[in-house]
This record gives C-alpha cells, structure tokens and sequence, in this order.
C-alpha cells in the first residue's frame, strides 16, 4: 500500500509504501519504508509507534518502536509485529513519530540605530526593533528586542514554536560590539515552552547612556531543543 508524503519542521518523508510479510503464526509484520531527509543539521533521534483504529476510528490498541530499529535519515525505515486479531479488525494505522532534535544557529545579528535624544527622556525606549522574518527559522519564530533605560540595557525575548511540541528550550546568547567589532558585553539567558504556550523571558545589563551609546553591533546565538511527535495517517492500510 502506497503512503502519502509529510512534511515536518526537523524533517520529510516522502510517498512511500508499507508492506505485510508473516512474523509468526499469531502475528503479521508491517513494514514501512520511504525515501527522506533531514530539514535541520543537529542531533536526531526518533522512535516510531503503531497505532490501530477500526471502521468507527475507535482504538484497537498500540504498539511501540524501538529507537536501534527506526531509520529517518536519506531514507525512512521501521518495522512492527501487530497481533493478527487487530489486523483483523483494523481500517487505519497512525504512525506517531515521536522525535527530539537540536540545532545552533546566529539568529540575528546587525547594526544597532544611533539612539536618538528621545532615548534621554524615556525610561523605557525600544531601542532595537526587527522585522519579524528575520527571526524565525523553519521551526521557531522569536519576537527580540533591546531597550534603553536610564542605567541599564534590557533585553526581552518570546520563543513560538512553529509546530506543536510539547518541549522546546533554547539556550540564547547576545554579544555586543563596539564601532570596531570589539566585545563589550556578553549576555547568556535561555527561553522555554511552558504547557505549549509561547514563553518570554528578559534580563538586563547595567550600564551607563555612555557605554550605552559606545555600542554599533549586535549578535544573537541560539541552540534550540525540541521534542514533538508527527503523525503519518494511512487509511484502509490493513484491510
């Protein structure tokens, strides 16, 4: 049986089939393979369950994959030994790809605007203020900004994961440069998900407007963890 293509942040498996082979006399085993691709350079690991509904989409029941049998590189591969009563009984498979990834990136980085004098009468001037494309990658988009106060620099920062996840932390690092691309200022901070809610965060750096107004660059880092599960729905797959 052929399957359909998906398209994930971390990866994309294209059309591929899933064949039925005899395991035992009490089980059959289904295999599944596909030509793929990572999206993102870093760490991967995948595992793969089964799950199996029947004609009312009610469940019939699941089976787990194991991590040292699940290819997702060049090419998907994974195998499962289902019951052959569920088999009986079964009109859809789902296969839940439950995958962790990272990555290290500069998310952004620029000249900073010369502060203008309405920076002296304000306590609380956006100093830095980007457009949204260029902080966002294939899997997170983040608001940033950077904030001039009267003795010191803050820095506020929201994380929204671009496909739905249950974990997603990213470890931030903000250099700051004088007008000859010296480091004045290094800041680590990080920004997480809380219950699948986009998380902010924010620090500061004290300083004077002096040493505020001797900075003219600015770079972002990131190293961004996520896990997230992807589902393949395959109708009529056993029947």
């Amino acid at each position: 049986m052929n399957t359909e293509r998906l398209e994930t942040p971390a990866f994309t498996i294209e059309a591929g089939t899933v064949t039925r082979h005899t395991a035992s006399s009490s089980r059959t085993m289904l295999r599944f393979t596909a030509p793929s691709a990572r999206q993102i350079d870093g760490g991967f690991d995948a595992q793969v369950s089964a799950v199996l509904f029947d004609g009312q989409n009610r469940l019939i029941g699941r089976r787990g994959g194991s991590r040292d049998k699940t290819i997702l590189g060049n090419r998907a591969l994974w195998i499962h030994e289902i019951d052959n009563d569920w088999i009986g009984q079964a009109a859809r498979v789902v296969y839940e790809i439950e995958h962790r990834f990272d990555y290290r990136r500069k998310i952004v980085a620029g000249e900073l605007p010369q502060l203008p004098a309405d920076a002296d009468i304000s306590d609380y001037f956006r100093w830095l203020n980007l457009d949204p494309r260029t902080l966002e990658d294939r899997a997170v988009r983040f608001d940033f900004a950077l904030w001039a106060r009267s003795s010191e620099l803050a820095v506020t920062v929201s994380q929204h994961p671009k496909l739905v996840t249950d974990s997603c932390r990213t470890e931030l690092e903000l250099d700051l440069l004088d007008g000859d691309h010296n480091l004045c200022f290094s800041r680590p901070f990080s920004c997480g998900l809380n219950y699948g809610q986009p998380n902010v965060d924010d620090t500061s750096i004290s300083m004077d407007r002096r040493t505020l107004r001797a900075l003219k660059f600015f770079e972002l880092r990131g190293k961004t963890e996520v896990r997230a599960i992807a589902k393949l729905v395959i109708d009529g797959i056993l029947i």
